[in-house]
């Protein structure tokens, strides 16, 4: 139950931050293009971490699937809330 916990925490302070760029750019870019450019970052680091899913458990592939599902939890935060 804690580590659950934590790690929703953790999930909800990477994705805060996409928030916070979503409200400062919001203005600047409007936002059909947020969405748009969202949901298109959301949709290629989808198919990056689907292709790393298939490859063999390694140093470098777990830190690439730590990396891309930081982005897509970010960019989760950032594009639908708009």
């Amino acid at each position: 139950m804690g580590s659950d916990v934590a790690t929703n925490l953790g999930l909800q302070a990477i994705a805060l931050p996409g928030y916070w760029v979503t409200t400062v750019f919001m203005e600047k870019l409007g936002r059909k293009n947020i969405q748009m450019l969202g949901f298109g970052c959301m949709f290629i680091l989808n198919m990056i971490l689907s292709q790393l899913m298939d490859d063999e458990a390694g140093g470098k592939v777990v830190a690439k699937k730590g990396v891309s599902g930081g982005l897509l939890i970010f960019i989760y935060g950032t594009a639908p809330s708009t």
